[in-house]
């Protein structure tokens, strides 16, 4: 699996409840993805990254060994520091 793809569906588990600066519009969402951009990136990075993930829905169930899955949202960071900092201060969490 490309890594950057399965970082980024593992940070959206990991940071299931966060501080969210800016979300996409409804439409750009699936029915197995919802996508939430920081830092001001552009929803039109969305399509490529939906497809891959729709692509390998089946076979990301298969590997988890489940049925189904709830809504996974995929969260993306354009700031390296940002994505970081918000990932320590919600794995120090108690």
């Amino acid at each position: 699996m490309n890594i950057k793809i399965f970082l980024i569906f593992i940070s959206a588990f990991l940071l299931g409840c966060n501080r969210e600066s800016s979300t996409v519009t409804p439409s750009q969402d699936s029915s197995h993805f919802e996508f939430i951009l920081y830092d001001g990136l552009s929803d039109t990075i969305i399509p490529p990254i939906k497809e891959k993930l729709e692509g390998n829905y089946s076979r990301i169930l298969n590997d988890l060994q489940v049925n189904s899955l709830p809504v996974v949202k995929v969260k993306i960071w354009n700031n390296e520091s940002r994505y970081l900092s918000e990932y320590s201060r919600l794995i120090s969490m108690d």
